[in-house]
């Protein structure tokens, strides 16, 4: 592999992650999401590796073979520890080396929140049944084993708190309906 070309993966994968919020979320100007450049500067707890001013959101991104949303989201989470913040939501996105799905890993109760957001007071409560239908009709274009991997919540070890995995458009649709 040529030198810094992990380095240069990952860069480029981030700045995908933020070009492709921008996009869903119509976000332009100081408001638009970027990569968080002060990581590489300042020993790399200060802020995600994308930035997306007005959300309590931390993004880390991960682009190789072996990472996983759940050794993303310990980073995150380590990340916010570090600088004392209790406010912030820890978010991974990852994406498997040569694959093309993307996957987004929250903590169970803050995937919780982020949908409770996501219904206006006004409306019907979003019922669980109903989002299925809205994840399994975008994971009908996966591979099997991708589909098989992502069709359950990650319930892990007891002793840790157990993920929720989206595809990145759910996710995407997730977060423009809590836009302000």
């Amino acid at each position: 592999m040529k030198p810094g070309g992990p380095r240069r993966k990952g860069n480029t994968f981030e700045r995908w992650v933020a070009a492709t919020l921008n996009v869903a979320l119509g976000l332009t100007g100081d408001a638009a999401a970027r990569r968080g450049l002060s990581q590489t500067r300042g020993g790399g707890a200060e802020v995600g590796d994308v930035t997306l001013p007005g959300w309590a959101l931390h993004f880390e991104c991960k682009h190789s073979k072996a990472d996983t949303p759940r050794t993303a989201i310990r980073q995150a989470t380590a990340d916010l520890a570090a600088r004392g913040d209790t406010e912030t939501t820890p978010v991974a996105v990852v994406r498997k080396h040569g694959g093309r799905e993307v996957m987004v890993g929250l903590y169970t109760v803050d995937a919780l929140a982020l949908l409770a957001a996501a219904v206006p007071p006004n409306e019907a409560p979003v019922s669980l049944r109903a989002i299925t239908a809205v994840t399994r009709a975008n994971q009908a274009s996966l591979d099997p084993r991708t589909r098989a991997r992502v069709g359950r919540l990650s319930l892990d070890t007891p002793e840790e708190h157990p993920l929720t995995l989206f595809l990145w458009p759910d996710f995407l649709a997730l977060l423009a309906r809590c836009a302000p």
